[in-house]
């Protein structure tokens, strides 16, 4: 899923979403960096525009983290994501299907670390993650 196209379609729709910067490979880095801090404020979240999970996705509480997770992301896309951190619940869920699309019952993600990985460390306030998979299988079949 590419995250860039996917806030910019969410800000035509009138979407409130998290502030964020797009970077693209071959843009001018300083002045970039200088538009997420005139922007944004630290912590920050970047993440490759293009990758699943948490594969590139790094939290900057500064310009040098910034600066080490752009150069990180930039290994997995040639454009690249810039959000504002927040202090906020997080609710999933799972769509599954093309044409006849149903949904996975909502949960809220509790985690004990800056962001979600693809480690067991996360459950939900319902179901343990992998109990929410397992569910998502049967509703989809």
């Amino acid at each position: 899923m590419d995250k860039i196209t996917t806030k910019r379609v969410l800000e035509s729709a009138g979407i409130a979403q998290v502030p964020y910067v797009a970077i693209v490979e071959g843009d001018d880095l300083a002045s970039k960096i200088a538009e997420v801090e005139d922007k944004l404020t630290y912590p920050v979240f970047t993440k490759p525009s293009n990758m699943g999970s948490s594969v590139g996705i790094s939290k900057s509480e500064n310009q040098e983290e910034l600066r080490q997770a752009l150069e990180l992301a930039f290994k997995y896309d040639s454009r690249v994501l810039v959000e504002q951190g927040v202090t906020a619940r997080e609710i999933e869920v799972g769509l599954l299907g093309n044409y006849d699309v149903k949904s996975t019952l909502p949960g809220e993600v509790v985690k004990d670390v800056a962001f979600m990985t693809m480690m067991p460390n996360i459950s939900t306030t319902r179901l343990p993650w992998i109990s929410q998979l397992r569910l998502a299988m049967m509703w989809y079949r």
